[in-house]
């Protein structure tokens, strides 16, 4: 009979260990999941109760062209690599204000989003936009940018492309599915924790390095100020890129088709609204498109996109211009940030170099 009690206290001593067990692995598991979720490093989430590691500049631009008194008659689409174009250096030359609403890996659905969203603000359409499209931004192998899905003053423009009820749900679900598989890893968590202790006790420093101003133009605090001290390094920040941009390479095998066909409803609102519209492809540094070539399918799809632009631009009487390499637009590699994003007299040159072509050239745009 003893024994029996005995067994019947182990077995309570048991299951009340795993009860506690279970209850804190859960509670563990939510704290992180509830930590990531409000915090919100990446931008992935709704939540806005800190600023998250990354840029969020859909979020930034809606809101800054929304304060703009008298809206820009051009516009400026594409990824991080224009928000160094300088909309007052394009009003030199066409004579009107134009709005930098470069976003951070813009792919075609960001394009799209951003002239119609534009459009909704001012009113009508821009007289002019400057699209600088990326080589990867035709991949499949990655998803839509989770910044543009928590950015519904642009994700609402893409609707009638999304497919029908039950292609939207499975795209939601997928999504979602993927945002809390990555909600629990910890590097989100280590991240978490980063974003709170810059805000929390460092006074939010790490949002002073870059900052766009009221026509949406990114300034380079950070970069500016090492080049004073002496101490930037560029071939540091290329060696940063080959790893990154060989990961975005990664099963590019073939143009996308659903990205094709928001790029080619882009280029048919262009046309159809009357928009002067200029294409190019943004460069890259040399040592970097030399490492891409080598480990990547880079060359391959490099040519795959440009033969693929010169077709789509032509039929609408669109120029492209192909400017991924340095040469073409009479670039300096040591004008670059890093091995993608060009320096301010770099995009100087790239405006430059279409100006003569721009000036000679007859079509429904111009």
């Amino acid at each position: 009979m003893s024994e029996t009690q005995n067994d019947l206290k182990i077995d309570k001593q048991s299951k009340r260990f795993c009860q506690i067990f279970l209850i804190s692995w859960l509670g563990a598991f939510g704290l992180i999941f509830l930590t990531n979720y409000i915090v919100n490093p990446y931008g992935d989430y709704g939540t806005t109760f800190f600023r998250p590691l990354v840029q969020t500049a859909r979020n930034d631009k809606v809101y800054l062209l929304s304060q703009l008194n008298t809206k820009p008659k051009g516009v400026i689409i594409g990824s991080s690599r224009v928000m160094r174009m300088e909309p007052d250096y394009l009003k030199s030359i066409f004579g009107y204000d134009f709005f930098n609403f470069g976003v951070n890996s813009a792919m075609p659905e960001d394009y799209l989003a951003i002239l119609r969203h534009y459009e909704k603000r001012c009113g009508k359409p821009p007289e002019m936009a400057i699209l600088g499209v990326d080589i990867y931004s035709f991949t499949d192998a990655l998803p839509m940018d989770s910044r543009l899905a928590n950015c519904p003053e642009l994700f609402d423009n893409l609707t009638e492309l999304q497919g029908d009820s039950v292609q939207k749900w499975k795209t939601q679900f997928t999504r979602h599915r993927k945002l809390v598989k990555e909600n629990l890893k910890f590097y989100m968590l280590k991240d978490s924790l980063r974003s709170l202790k810059l805000e929390l006790w460092d006074g939010g420093k790490g949002d002073a390095n870059n900052e766009f101003i009221s026509n949406g133009m990114m300034v380079d605090r950070l970069t500016k100020k090492q080049n004073a001290d002496g101490t930037f390094d560029l071939a540091k920040e290329i060696e940063f890129h080959k790893s990154d941009y060989a990961r975005r390479y990664n099963g590019f095998d073939s143009l996308s088709k659903i990205r094709c066909e928001y790029f080619e409803t882009f280029l048919q609102e262009c046309y159809e609204k009357n928009i002067k519209l200029l294409v190019f492809l943004t460069p890259l540094h040399p040592e970097l498109i030399s490492d891409l070539e080598e480990k990547t399918t880079f060359k391959h799809r490099r040519e795959e996109v440009i033969t693929y632009l010169n077709d789509q631009c032509g039929k609408k009487h669109v120029r492209f211009y192909e400017f991924s390499k340095i040469d073409s637009f009479q670039g300096i590699a040591d004008d670059f940030h890093d091995g993608v994003h060009a320096t301010v007299m770099n995009n100087r040159r790239i405006i430059n170099c279409m100006i003569p072509r721009i000036s000679g050239k007859k079509n429904n745009a111009f």
